[in-house]
């Protein structure tokens, strides 16, 4: 099915978040008009994502107290680039992104729960050292890309790491990841481990590409 084009409402502005109404009912529209052979699955998941980031962000904004809407605000501005793009793609492959980051972290406290319960007597030895090594090699891999030591990163910098790293991506991915990781400009080491979980769920991923050929070659050179 060919890609819808996003289309700004004429004659100015209906409301405050009038860019967030509109992304939500035109990805609404656009989940509904596909068939099965489209895989709508990944739509909806996105779809549902945003649904309940809105519902969330809107309950936690005080109406009297402007500062305390600053989630809503900047979730309402990635609608409007979103809007920018005039690609549904780019809407859908965002928030499913942040879906699967959910799901990802979701899964990962669980764990965390489960085996704090259990004793550490009953926890596999070799696992818990894999693990270790991986997250060591995860914050090497951010240190190394986070060039100015701030302990975050911006675009321009994930951007040069990747090319660092030998894989530059194409512009217009880093841009999603960007925007789907973290609406307020920036990505944490926390943040950058869940794209790499959540990417390596999606083996077609660019980020899972690179994390699988560096991951295995890349400890050659350290």
């Amino acid at each position: 099915m060919d890609t819808l084009l996003l289309h700004k409402e004429p004659g100015g502005e209906m409301h405050k978040y009038s860019d967030l109404d509109q992304v939500e009912n035109e990805l609404g529209v656009y989940c509904s008009a596909l068939s099965p052979d489209d895989s709508p699955e990944k739509c909806w998941q996105a779809y549902s994502f945003l649904e309940r980031r809105r519902e969330a962000v809107t309950a936690s904004c005080d109406w009297d107290h402007p500062e305390s809407c600053a989630d809503l605000e900047k979730l309402n501005d990635m609608a409007h680039e979103l809007l920018a793009t005039g690609s549904m793609d780019d809407v859908v492959a965002t928030f499913s992104t942040l879906s699967r980051v959910e799901e990802m972290r979701a899964a990962r406290d669980a764990k965390k729960a489960q085996q704090q319960a259990q004793s550490e007597e009953e926890g596999d030895v070799m696992e818990r050292v894999f693990n270790t090594e991986e997250e060591e090699y995860l914050h090497s891999l951010f240190c190394e890309i986070d060039t100015n030591g701030d302990g975050r990163l911006s675009m321009a910098e994930f951007r040069q790491g990747m090319a660092m790293l030998g894989d530059e991506l194409d512009g217009g991915t880093v841009a999603l990841i960007g925007d789907a990781m973290d609406i307020h400009g920036f990505v944490t080491e926390q943040q950058f481990r869940d794209i790499v979980e959540a990417e390596q769920i999606n083996s077609k991923s660019e980020v899972a590409n690179l994390w699988r050929h560096h991951h295995i070659f890349g400890k050659r050179y350290r």
